[in-house]
C-alpha cells in the first residue's frame, strides 16, 4: 500500500506471466477447524481502496480485507453479527462507525481490528478523503474498551505506532484532526501507549512500505503460496490480487497440518515469518511483519490460543530446537541483538541441519549486523555480508549493500560486480522494483567511470521500470539521476529539463518531499553557474514547500544548500544563520549524526570568517558525538578539518598531527580515497614546515620534513614538486656545510626540473648549485687547493651567468681572479678581474668596483707595473668617491696610490723627466694629505718634489719642499744633516742669481 505522500502508490506491480497450475489434489479439510475450541471473537474490518482522485487509488486492499473476513467467518466461525465490515471510509465516517463498534463489544469477547489501506509515516491510517487521524484519537478508540484486543495493520509504516516525531502532513493530507504534531517541544507530553492487553501485528516496520501486487500470476509466488490460493477458493474468495501480508497470513491456515493440541498467535507469527523468509530466500522484495509485544499480553489466557482441543488451554512444550529457534528469532526481531540471534541459529543448524527458515534468518541476521556497523568500518561489515551470502546466496539486500560499500570506497569494479548480481536475480524474479533501484546504482558506477552511454542506458532503464510500476518516488529518483548525469557533463540545460520533469511528477502526485528535492537540484545548477540569486530563489521555493510539513530533515538539507549559496557570495552572516537553523533542526530531531555534521558546517563557516577558535570548538563538539557513534569516517573528516585550520594558522606541526590521525583512521578502514586526500594535504603541510624551518635555520627539521613530503610527492607522481623538494634538501645540507650531499640533491632536483621543463624549479636548483659551488670554491682556495677551487668556481660562474644573476656572477669571477692571482697566473687573474668589473657595472653594483680595482692595482703593484697600478688605484678612489664611501678601504687605496706615485716619480727622475716626476710626487703628497699620513712615504714625496723642482731650476719651490722634508726628519740624524746641506746649496744658488 503506500504512505500518504512519499510513494503513495508505490509497488502496484502488474507482472504478467503464464499461470503455473498447482498440482491437482489439494483440498483443505475445513472440518479440522471444527475440532478446536476457538476464542469468542468480534471483528472490525476496514479496507480503503478508492481515494479522492486517482493518484492514490489502491487495487487490492478490499481483496485483502475480504480474505480476513472469510478466514474469521469460515475458520473461526465468527457469525455475521460479530463481523463489522467496511470499505472506503472517510475520516469522519471511520470515527462514527468505530465509536459505535466499541459500544457493541461484550466483556467476554476477543476484539480483532483489521485495517488495510494507505498509512501515514507515523503508522496511522489515511482515509479515502485523504485525511489522517491523530495518534491520540486513534489510541483513544482502541483503548476505549478493556477487552483483550488484536490490532492488525496492513499498511505502510504501520510499525511506527504513532511515533510523534514521524508524523507526516501535507497539502494533500488534511491534518485538521491531528492533535499531536511532530513540531515543537514535546517534553511535557506523556508518550501514547495502547492498553497492555493489545496485541499488535504490523505488516511492515516503522520505516518500511508495504506493497500489493498480482502475486497470483508470478511463478515464484506460486511455488510458495499455491496452497494458499486453493485454500482461499475453498473459503469463498477468488480475487485477482492481494498484498503479500494477507497471503502469508492466510497461508498459515492453508498449509498447517493442525495435528497438535493447540496453536497460539506465536504459532501464526512464526509461520508468517518463516513464509516471509522463504520468499526473501528466493529474493522477493517483501517486508517482514512485526508482532508486539512478542509474548502474550492477554488477561484471558485462552484468548492467546487460536485453536485448542483442551479446555485447559495447555500449550505443547517446546523442543530444544524450537526453543533455540525462537530465542534466535526473539533476539533478532525484538531485541535487535543480532550476534545472539546468530549464536542461537547456528546451534539449531548444528543440532538439526536444515530447520524451517534458519538459513534465511541467519543470512538476514548477518545482514542486519553489517548494516548496523554500516560504512564506518567496512573491514568488519564486508565479512558479515559475505557470511550473509553464505547462508543465502540470493540475498538481494546483502549483495546490494556490498555494492554500496565498494562504491563508497570507490572500488567501482567490485561494486559493479555486486550490483549486476542483484540485477540478474531481480530479472529472474521479474522484480521491477529492484530492477529499477539497482539500475540507478549501476548507472552511477558507469557515470563515475566515465562510461556515459552505459550510465544513461541504466538510468533510463530505471526510469522505465518506475513508470511501469507507477512508482512516483522511483520516477523522481530516476529523473533526478539523469539530471545529475547531465549536470556532471556540464549539460546544464538538459539537467534542468530532467530536474523539472522530476519536479512535475512529484508535484502532480502531490509528493512534496520529492518536489522540494527536485527544486533543490535545480537550485544546485544555478549555484554551480554562480547565479546565486536564482539558486536562492529555488532553494526558497523548496523551503516554502517543506515549511508546513513536520518532516524536518529534508528542510535541514535545503537550508544547508541555502547557506552554501550565501557562503559563496561571501555573505557569511546570512550563511551562518542558515547553518544555525539546520543545526537546530538536527538537535530537535536528536539526530546525532546530523548534529555532528551541522557542527562541522558551523566550524567551517567560522573558519572562513576567521574565527578559528570558534571553528575548533565546533569541531570538538562534533568529535565527541562521532566518537560515541564510533563513526570512523566522521572522525577522520574532523581530523582533516582541524588540519586545514591549523595549517591556515601556520601551526604546521599541529596540522600535521591531525592529518596523520586522519590517515591512520582511513588506513584502518582501507579507505584509499581518504588516504589519498590526507596525503595531498600532508604534502602541503610538510612543505610548509620545511620552508619555515629554513627561515628559522632549523636545517635538520627542514631535511626531515622535506623527505616526508618527498615520499608523498613520489606516491602522487608529482615530479615537479619532487624536483623542487630535492633542491630544498640540497640547500639545507649546504647550510649545514655538508656540501657533497648538498650538490647530490641539487643535481637530482635539477635533472627533474629540466626533464619536466619546469623553468622555476630549474632556476631554484641552479641558484642553489651556484651558491654551493661558489662557497666550495672559496673553501678549497683557502686550503690552497686551487684546481678544485677553480672547478667549483667556474661551475658557479657558468650557472650564475646562465641565470643572469649578474652581481653574484661578478663576485664569483672576482673569486676566480684571486685564485689565479694566488697561482701567480697574471693573465688569467687580470682576465677575470675585468670580467668581474664588467658584470658589476652591468648590475649597477658600483659599490663593489673599488675593491676590484684595488685588487687589480695591487696585482700590478706587486709586479711593479706602477702605471697600471696607479690607473687602477685612481679608479678605485673614483668609485669610492662615487659611492660616497669613506673608511678603511678608501684610506688604504690612497695610501697605496701614494706608494705607487712615489715609485712612478722615481722612475721619471731616473729617466730625467723631471716634470713628470714632479707630477707623480705631488699626486702622492695629495693622497697623503687626504688621509693625514706622514712618515717615510711623505718624506719620499717631499724629497722627490724638492729634487724635481731643483732639477727644473725652480729653486724657490725646491727650497719650500726641502724645508717641508726637514720638518719631518729627526734633527741631528744623518739624513737630516744631508738634506740640511742640500737646502744650504739650494739657498746659495738662489742668492747668487
Amino acid at each position: 500500500m503506500g504512505g500518504p505522500m512519499k510513494v503513495i502508490i508505490k509497488g502496484l506491480i502488474a507482472i504478467c506471466i503464464v499461470l503455473t497450475l498447482h498440482p491437482m489434489g489439494y483440498t483443505r479439510d475445513m472440518s479440522v477447524f471444527k475440532e478446536f475450541i476457538k476464542p469468542k471473537i468480534r471483528v472490525f474490518l476496514v479496507g480503503n481502496k478508492d481515494y479522492d482522485g486517482t493518484d492514490m487509488d489502491l487495487r487490492y486492499t478490499v481483496n485483502d480485507i475480504i480474505v480476513f473476513r472469510q478466514i474469521f467467518k469460515k475458520v473461526f466461525d465468527v457469525p455475521k453479527s460479530r463481523i463489522h465490515y467496511y470499505e472506503d471510509l472517510t475520516l469522519s465516517r471511520f470515527i462514527k462507525v468505530a465509536t459505535a463498534f466499541a459500544k457493541k463489544v461484550k466483556k467476554d469477547e476477543l476484539v480483532v481490528i483489521v485495517y488495510t489501506g494507505h498509512g501515514n509515516t507515523n503508522g496511522m491510517p489515511i482515509f479515502v478523503d485523504k485525511r489522517t487521524i491523530s495518534p491520540k484519537k486513534y489510541f483513544g478508540i482502541v483503548n476505549s474498551f478493556d477487552n483483550d484486543t488484536i490490532l492488525i495493520m496492513d499498511s505502510c509504516y504501520s510499525g511506527a505506532e504513532g511515533s510523534e516525531s514521524n508524523i507526516l502532513t501535507s497539502n494533500d493530507v488534511d491534518d485538521t484532526v491531528l492533535e499531536l504534531r511532530g513540531d515543537g517541544d514535546s517534553k511535557d507530553r506523556k508518550p501514547l501507549r495502547y492498553r497492555k492487553n493489545v496485541l499488535r501485528i504490523y505488516s511492515s516496520l516503522a520505516n518500511q512500505q508495504s506493497r500489493e501486487a498480482r502475486y497470483k500470476k508470478i511463478k515464484g509466488i506460486q511455488k510458495h503460496l499455491g496452497d494458499t490460493y486453493d485454500f482461499l477458493e475453498e473459503i469463498g474468495y477468488d480475487g485477482d490480487g492481494n498484498g503479500i501480508f494477507s497471503l502469508t497470513f492466510a497461508s498459515f491456515f492453508a498449509e498447517e497440518e493442525f495435528d497438535q493440541d493447540s496453536y497460539t498467535f506465536n504459532s501464526l507469527n512464526s509461520h508468517i515469518n518463516d513464509k516471509v523468509s522463504e520468499l526473501m530466500g528466493d529474493s522477493f522484495d517483501v517486508q517482514r511483519p512485526k508482532i508486539s509485544p512478542p509474548r502474550s499480553p492477554f488477561k484471558n489466557k485462552k484468548n492467546f490460543f487460536l485453536f485448542s482441543r483442551d479446555e485447559e488451554f495447555v500449550e505443547k512444550p517446546l523442543t530444544v530446537i524450537e526453543r533455540l529457534y525462537l530465542k534466535g528469532f526473539y533476539q533478532q526481531m525484538y531485541k535487535k541483538n543480532y550476534r545472539k540471534a546468530i549464536k542461537h541459529y547456528k546451534r539449531v543448524l548444528e543440532m538439526e541441519g536444515e530447520y524451517k527458515s534458519t538459513n534465511i534468518l541467519l543470512s538476514e541476521s548477518y545482514y542486519r549486523l553489517a548494516r548496523k556497523i554500516g560504512f564506518n568500518d567496512p573491514n568488519k561489515s564486508i565479512p558479515l555480508l559475505q557470511q550473509s551470502l553464505n547462508y543465502n546466496s540470493k540475498s538481494i539486500v546483502a549483495l546490494n549493500t556490498l555494492g554500496q560499500i565498494y562504491q563508497y570506497r570507490e572500488n567501482y569494479k567490485d561494486a559493479l560486480s555486486y550490483y549486476k548480481r542483484v540485477l540478474k536475480i531481480a530479472k529472474e524474479n521479474e522484480n521491477k522494483f529492484w530492477i529499477s533501484s539497482v539500475s540507478n546504482n549501476i548507472g552511477t558506477i558507469y557515470a563515475r567511470q566515465g562510461k556515459d552511454k552505459k550510465a544513461l542506458k541504466y538510468y533510463k532503464q530505471s526510469l522505465k521500470m518506475s513508470e511501469e510500476l507507477k512508482d512516483i518516488a522511483g520516477q523522481t529518483t530516476a529523473n533526478n539521476k539523469i539530471g545529475e548525469f547531465y549536470f556532471r557533463k556540464n549539460k546544464t540545460d538538459q539537467a534542468i529539463k530532467y530536474f523539472k520533469k522530476s519536479a512535475d511528477v512529484s508535484r502532480k502526485a502531490k509528493e512534496p518531499y520529492g518536489h522540494a528535492t527536485s527544486l533543490n537540484n535545480i537550485g544546485q545548477i544555478y549555484l554551480y553557474k554562480r547565479n546565486h540569486s536564482k539558486a536562492i530563489e529555488y532553494f526558497t521555493r523548496a523551503l516554502n514547500i517543506l515549511r508546513p510539513l513536520p518532516r524536518k530533515r529534508e528542510r535541514a538539507l535545503i537550508q544547508l544548500s541555502m547557506a552554501l549559496a550565501y557562503e559563496e557570495q561571501k555573505r557569511y552572516s546570512e550563511a551562518l544563520r542558515y547553518y544555525k537553523k539546520s543545526l537546530s533542526i538536527y538537535k530537535k530531531l536528536k539526530d546525532k549524526r546530523g548534529i555532528a555534521s551541522g557542527n562541522n558546517e558551523m566550524a567551517m563557516i567560522h573558519f572562513k570568517m576567521k574565527h578559528s577558535s570558534k571553528a575548533l570548538s565546533y569541531l570538538s563538539k562534533s568529535y565527541k558525538i562521532r566518537k560515541k557513534l564510533k563513526d570512523n569516517v566522521g572522525l577522520a573528516e574532523i581530523e582533516v578539518l582541524r588540519g586545514i585550520i591549523y595549517n591556515n594558522l601556520k601551526k604546521y606541526d599541529q596540522s600535521a598531527k591531525h592529518y596523520n590521525r586522519a590517515q591512520k583512521i582511513y588506513i584502518k578502514m582501507d579507505y584509499q580515497p581518504g588516504v589519498i586526500r590526507v596525503k595531498v594535504n600532508l604534502m602541503e603541510v610538510y612543505s610548509n614546515i620545511a620552508k619555515r624551518s629554513i627561515k628559522k635555520r632549523k636545517y635538520k627539521k627542514t631535511i626531515k620534513y622535506s623527505k616526508k613530503a618527498l615520499v608523498l610527492y613520489e606516491l602522487a607522481g608529482d615530479e615537479i614538486s619532487i624536483g623542487r623538494t630535492y633542491s630544498n634538501i640540497g640547500f639545507a645540507y649546504f647550510k649545514m656545510k655538508k656540501y657533497k650531499k648538498s650538490l647530490q640533491n641539487l643535481e637530482i632536483g635539477l635533472s627533474y626540473s629540466r626533464k619536466l621543463e619546469d623553468e622555476n624549479g630549474a632556476r631554484l636548483a641552479l641558484g642553489y648549485i651556484a651558491r654551493v659551488s661558489n662557497d666550495l670554491g672559496v673553501r678549497h682556495a683557502e686550503d690552497e687547493e686551487y684546481e678544485e677551487a677553480l672547478s667549483y668556481l667556474q661551475r658557479a660562474l657558468e650557472v650564475r651567468r646562465e641565470l643572469k644573476y649578474t652581481k653574484s656572477a661578478a663576485g664569483t669571477a672576482q673569486n676566480i681572479a684571486v685564485v689565479y692571482n694566488n697561482m701567480e697566473e697574471e693573465d688569467q687573474a687580470i682576465k677575470y678581474y675585468k670580467i668581474a668589473v664588467g658584470l658589476y657595472k652591468k648590475a649597477n653594483a658600483y659599490n663593489r668596483l673599488p675593491e676590484i680595482y684595488f685588487d687589480i692595482a695591487s696585482f700590478h703593484y706587486e709586479s711593479e707595473d706602477y702605471k697600471k697600478a696607479s690607473k687602477n688605484f685612481k679608479l678605485a678612489i673614483r668609485y669610492y668617491n662615487r659611492g660616497n664611501k669613506r673608511g678603511k678601504g678608501l684610506r688604504e687605496t690612497r695610501k697605496y696610490l701614494a706608494f705607487t706615485s712615489n715609485n712612478l716619480g722615481d722612475e721619471s727622475l731616473n729617466e730625467e723627466n723631471y716634470r713628470k716626476a714632479l707630477k707623480y710626487y705631488k699626486q702622492s703628497i695629495k693622497q697623503l694629505s687626504y688621509i693625514g699620513l706622514k712618515g717615510k712615504v711623505l718624506e719620499k714625496a717631499y724629497e722627490g718634489a724638492a729634487l724635481s723642482y731643483w732639477k727644473l731650476d725652480k729653486l724657490q719651490r725646491a727650497i719650500t719642499y726641502q724645508k717641508k722634508l726637514l720638518a719631518l726628519l729627526k734633527k741631528g740624524s744623518r739624513k737630516y744633516k744631508a738634506h740640511k746641506k742640500n737646502l744650504r746649496v739650494m739657498e746659495e744658488e738662489y742668492k747668487n742669481r
